[in-house]
């Protein structure tokens, strides 16, 4: 092998210990050579079974193409450096790269990282071993993480994936948005820790998770986002679970904004309705369920719509009104989707006119009720954390 190129058997059979190690790689390369920065560009020859990721600085003279070798997708063989102008890479780059073959499982740091976050109401006190929620005097919101990190910015990319997940948990379990605050310097409040929304006496007027104007969540709430920020490498249900709760707050997030469009020539109505039940769909979608598929037309026999009816079903214990709801906006954004029907092209800013149509209802839906829809699909967010074995 030549001065300017090094290829360094790595032979990891997973991608939770092929990210890991890469990640300490990156990492030990800012500490050794002060420099770490990427030019990522990433080929994947899959004959080859090489992907190319590009060219790396480390502050050196050199220019350095960096490419993993995998025997499965997802993991790595082995890694290669090359100088492409022929210069000599640095002498010490085989000694790291083989110190940390055999360190990167257990030479992680714990940094606390934070930011704030503002509700719709401030929350109570949370603190778990690896998240807590504190209030401020201002009424915002801090939320710190316990991060396993190779140095501190490998932490931040980490805290900054585990937000996104909070974020969209929260967004599930509140069934509001919640929004990034600027730098809070006020006062953390120290109250009562872990009051959890079954300790209080809800009023039936009052929305969930929220009394006396301060958000509450469940313990399994708060153990499920714990979990989320302890954990490296999730769970198929809980990377499910968050995948749903990602499209739910979207559709929270266009619900608000649509509201801020009236009357400017734009409405996000299907596009609500689109993300609300596209959450469904995922949060039904069962790994037990093994569908047939059809090899006429390719389509699944056991049907997408059939498992969010069953599912609305069991988190409404056989309400029919409910079960009614959540079928009408699945088969209205079916139509938005598949066939261009626009429900609420025909919305009036200034009152409604009845008309009648063909459908099952008979009449035309100038206004679509997303907050109704918002609350429910919420309440199956709601049943599916209690209920499932796997969150």
């Amino acid at each position: 092998m030549s001065k300017h190129e090094l290829i360094f058997p790595v032979n990891l059979d997973t991608k939770y210990e092929s990210n890991l190690f890469l990640r300490a790689v990156w990492a030990r390369f800012r500490t050794e050579f002060g420099k770490c920065a990427w030019a990522f560009m990433p080929i994947n020859d899959r004959v080859a079974k090489l992907t190319s990721l590009g060219r790396i600085d480390l502050g050196t003279d050199n220019t350095i193409e960096v490419s993993i070798r995998y025997k499965k997708r997802g993991t790595v063989q082995m890694i290669e450096f090359e100088d492409t102008k022929g210069g000599a890479l640095p002498e010490k780059m085989h000694d790291i790269l083989k110190d940390i073959l055999s360190t990167y499982k257990v030479s992680r740091q714990r940094y606390v990282m934070k930011i704030v976050m503002n509700f719709q109401y401030p929350m109570v006190h949370y603190e778990l071993p690896h998240i807590a929620i504190v209030p401020t005097e201002n009424g915002s919101n801090v939320i710190k993480m316990a991060i396993m990190g190779y140095d501190e910015r490998d932490a931040r990319f980490v805290f900054k994936k585990k937000l996104n997940n909070i974020v969209d948990s929260l967004a599930a379990f509140l069934w509001t948005d919640v929004k990034y605050g600027k730098n809070d310097t006020s006062k953390e409040l120290k109250t009562e820790g872990n009051v959890f929304i079954d300790d209080v006496e809800l009023n039936l007027d009052d929305e969930f998770g929220v009394y006396k104007e301060n958000y509450y969540l469940t313990e399994r709430a708060l153990s499920f986002m714990d979990r989320v920020v302890k954990e490296d490498s999730l769970s198929k249900a809980m990377s499910r679970f968050l995948s749903a709760a990602r499209l739910y707050k979207n559709g929270i997030k266009l619900e608000d904004i649509s509201r801020q469009a009236v009357g400017q020539g734009i409405d996000y109505t299907e596009m609500v309705m689109v993300a609300y039940m596209s959450s469904l769909e995922v949060l039904a979608a069962d790994e037990e369920i093994k569908a047939e598929t059809c090899s006429v037309c390719g389509q699944q026999k056991y049907s997408i719509a059939k498992r969010v009816r069953d599912l609305a079903d069991k988190a409404s214990n056989g309400n029919e009104y409910f079960i009614k709801g959540i079928k009408d906006f699945y088969n209205n954004r079916s139509k938005f989707l598949h066939e261009g029907s626009f429900g609420s092209a025909d919305s009036f800013i200034d009152g409604v006119l009845p008309q009648v149509n063909e459908s099952e209802d008979g009449v035309e839906h100038q206004v679509y009720y997303l907050n109704t829809l918002r609350f429910q699909v919420g309440k199956i967010f709601q049943w599916v954390l209690k209920n499932s074995p796997s969150l």
